[in-house]
Parts: structure tokens; C-alpha cells; sequence
């Protein structure tokens, strides 16, 4: 077999395997201003294996406009084979941070709205008293309180 039919038969087996779900640790983060595609690298955190990640630039501006080196991610995206070149990629379609990061992106985001409503603005703050005109305690039922 020639190269060309080998690439070309890796290429048709690949294009069979369809969407798949990968987590792993973002690095090598190219976004160019211009293109209309981003690549990075997606690395495993407990092995020393990575796989190449393309996907539209718009998809990383509206999911993670934050990204960058060291972001733990899970992505969803169809494996690519380009036969002329011989060499593998992932074209995803979906990108969501994890653990902390995801929980950070969350608050981030409900900061981000509430100061939209308006629910940090000073004028709606209500001041403590100097004293205070009840108390509450609240124990557990067994407690020695």
C-alpha cells in the first residue's frame, strides 16, 4: 500500500468514531485576532499524553473567554485525520471548565449579574445598628448552649 491509501483508510476509520467527551488540562493556547480558529493542546493531568484541540474562535470568546495555560476543561468534538499531513486532531464543539475552576466561572458569573441588577449598589446596602435589638440563637438539639 502506498502512503497516500494508508492515510487515507486511517482517515475513514476515524471519521467513524464521531463525538467524543475528553477532559484534560488546557496549554499551548493560540488565539490569534484575525482567525477564525483557535488551537491549544489538551494534556492528561495524571499521564504524559496530549492531544492537539481546534475549534472556532467565537466558541472560546463565548464559553471561556478566560482561558488560559493550566485551565482544567472537559470538550466535546469529533477526531480529525489529515492525510496529507499524517497528523490527528480534535474539533470540538463544546468546552466547559471543571472542579474549581468551573465553581469559580459559576460565581464569577452571578457576580457579574446581580452588579447588572443593581444588587451591589451602595444606595441599596442597609447600615447595621450600633445596638442591636434582638438576638438570635440558634443551637443544635442535643448542644450544651
Amino acid at each position: 500500500m502506498a502512503v497516500s491509501q494508508v492515510s487515507h483508510e486511517i482517515k475513514n476509520w476515524i471519521e467513524k468514531l464521531g463525538q467524543v467527551w475528553v477532559e484534560g488540562q488546557v496549554t499551548q493556547v493560540k488565539i490569534r485576532s484575525g482567525y477564525q480558529k483557535t488551537f491549544m493542546t489538551l494534556r492528561d493531568v495524571n499521564e504524559d499524553y496530549s492531544l492537539s484541540i481546534t475549534c472556532p474562535s467565537n466558541l472560546i470568546k463565548t464559553l471561556m473567554p478566560d482561558i488560559a495555560d493550566g485551565d482544567r476543561v472537559v470538550v466535546n468534538g469529533k477526531p480529525n485525520f489529515y492525510p496529507n499531513r499524517g497528523s490527528f486532531s480534535l474539533e470540538i464543539s463544546d468546552i466547559r471548565p471543571v472542579g474549581l475552576g468551573e465553581l469559580l466561572a459559576r460565581i464569577e458569573t452571578l457576580r457579574k449579574m446581580f452588579a447588572a441588577e443593581g444588587l451591589f449598589d451602595a444606595d441599596r446596602k442597609i447600615g447595621l445598628p450600633f445596638l442591636p435589638r434582638n438576638i438570635g440563637l440558634i443551637t443544635g438539639k442535643a448542644s450544651a448552649a
